[in-house]
C-alpha cells in the first residue's frame, strides 16, 4: 500500500485477484472497501485528513492489516 502518507490517491499491490480490501476509521467503521481485480489497483480515497486501517483477506483466509495516513 503506498504512498504512505498520502493526499487521497493510494495503490495497492501484490493483493490476490479476488481479495477483499475495508479501510476503516479509528472507531471500526468501515470507511470504503473494493475488491481487486487487478495486480496494482488505485484508488482515489475521499477521505478526511486522519488515520486509518486498511484490512484486507483473500479466498485462503490470509489477512493483511496496515495504517494509512490521508494528509
Amino acid at each position: 500500500v503506498y504512498p504512505n502518507p498520502t493526499k487521497g490517491s493510494i495503490s495497492f499491490a501484490n493483493f490476490a485477484k479476488g481479495s477483499s480490501v475495508q479501510i476503516l476509521d479509528l472507531s471500526g467503521k468501515v470507511v470504503f472497501s473494493f475488491n481487486v481485480l487487478n495486480p496494482v489497483e488505485q484508488v482515489e480515497l475521499n477521505l478526511s485528513k486522519g488515520l486509518y486501517v486498511v484490512y484486507a483477506n483473500d479466498e485462503h483466509s490470509a489477512t493483511y492489516m496496515q495504517k494509512i495516513v490521508i494528509e
